[in-house]
């Protein structure tokens, strides 16, 4: 005997409704788990940038952290979440010498998904850039 059309209806119904709850449950963190690896890699972008802008201001013989807090407001980030460090060499070096700029940033207020939990290295991002004293 065949089923009746109201009963195959009723089945296909609850198959969209599982479809949909499933893909809510799959698409929904797998979409948030890229939108915030695609912002650590953005932010990890601008501070590679922003390392390279404060060794060049260092080869110089400037201070490298204004400059690099200029990046980072020109980028849209807090530059209050940033640590500058002379890593190698001085800011006062002799002429020819190497001058190394670290750059890290807090990046626990721009994530949505709990990545410390799973990798406890994307709780910072960090660069460092070197350049030869003018």
């Amino acid at each position: 005997m065949n089923a009746p059309n109201h009963t195959r209806a009723r089945e296909r119904g609850t198959a969209t409704i599982e479809f949909v709850l499933a893909a809510l449950f799959i698409l929904g963190p797998l979409t948030a788990m890229i939108i915030d690896f695609g912002q650590v890699l953005n932010v990890h972008n601008i501070i590679t940038r922003a390392a390279e802008e404060g060794a060049l201001a260092a080869g110089n013989s400037k201070a490298p952290d204004p400059v690099v807090a200029t990046v980072l407001v020109s980028a849209g980030l807090d530059p209050a979440l940033r640590t500058t460090a002379v890593t190698a060499g001085s800011i006062t070096g002799l002429q020819g010498s190497l001058v190394s700029v670290t750059v890290s940033y807090n990046l626990s207020g721009l994530q949505f998904f709990p990545w410390p939990n799973f990798m406890p290295s994307l709780t910072t991002a960090s660069a460092t850039a070197t350049v030869r004293h003018l």
